[in-house]
């Protein structure tokens, strides 16, 4: 799903939306290598804590990639389950 929605970020991303990624990997080491390997053009992090974190357990994680689509005030507006479903939600806030 990576590269899809880095090409749509890049290239058709006509609203402005921001994107933030957050690795619940357990490995820092194997988080930092593929970042190094695959920049992305938007914020990325890691929760050290993995499937035990607070952004886990708050945000109700239990696969990857798992989306979010926010407002300002950071309530979910949509949990996409597919990039596809992404850019229909986001079509609707056109």
């Amino acid at each position: 799903m990576l590269p899809e929605l880095k090409q749509w970020y890049l290239e058709e991303n006509s609203i402005g939306l921001e994107v933030v990624a957050i690795s619940i990997d357990s490995s820092a080491t194997l988080y930092e290598e593929y970042i190094a390997m695959e920049p992305m053009p938007w914020i990325t992090g890691r929760d050290p804590h993995g499937w035990q974190g607070l952004l886990a357990s708050r945000y109700q994680i239990y696969a990857t990639p798992t989306l979010f689509l926010l407002d300002r005030q950071r309530t979910i507006m949509a949990r996409p389950a597919s990039f596809r479903q992404l850019q229909r939600s986001v079509k609707k806030l056109q």
